[in-house]
């Protein structure tokens, strides 16, 4: 297994983006897989991220605070349940969502394929940055073809985090010319996964 980690200090505490290469190579199957692997590969592996996008929550637009719109919600049992649930058994004392994250991009049998991935945007409005951190990104053959993940536990328990997940489909969008079509979002525990559908 080829896992690439780099570690990114953003609002004064640390992402740790891991990327399983091997998946990356085996399921980039179109243009828009292409367009993402790049942007992991020439950017994000490369430090290229702007840092001074990420310094304080309150001096920026993050995620959490985009507006919403109309969406159907699709919900089903997690599809990784048993890997999720095995990792949680592993913690020793590390963070949960740093655990499970880490076992669903090193994990064969997963479409995962990166965690913890920073997105920005520059002065939007002028003199603040968008910006955000997406927990998992998915490859899949059928469209969407990529499918942005946040792991929530007790995800059928909370109300759907739609601002965030639409902040961080539109990022991947424009970032990378990928139409939003292609770009799912989605959010998921050891129990179930929801899909958000535009209506």
């Amino acid at each position: 297994m080829s896992i690439e980690r780099r570690s990114f200090k953003h609002y004064n505490q640390w992402f740790h983006l891991l990327v399983n290469m091997e998946k990356l190579e085996r399921l980039t199957i179109n243009e828009h897989h292409k367009k993402f692997r790049d942007f992991i590969v020439d950017v994000l592996l490369e430090k290229k991220v702007p840092d001074e996008c990420f310094i304080e929550r309150s001096g920026s637009i993050t995620a959490s605070s985009r507006g919403t719109r109309d969406c159907t919600i699709l919900q089903n049992t997690s599809r990784y349940k048993y890997i999720i649930k095995n990792s949680l058994k592993n913690l020793h004392g590390r963070q949960r969502h740093y655990v499970v994250l880490k076992h669903l991009v090193e994990h064969d049998l997963t479409n995962a394929v990166v965690c913890e991935v920073p997105v920005w945007k520059k002065n939007d409005p002028p003199n603040k940055h968008a910006a955000g951190h997406i927990d998992m990104i998915e490859f899949f053959e059928k469209t969407p073809s990529i499918v942005i993940q946040d792991y929530k536990p007790m995800a059928f328990q909370i109300d759907p985090p739609s601002g965030q997940l639409l902040f961080y489909q539109s990022m991947i969008s424009q970032m990378l010319d990928i139409p939003y079509s292609e770009v799912g979002i989605g959010y998921f525990d050891e129990v179930v996964e929801i899909m958000l559908v535009d209506v």
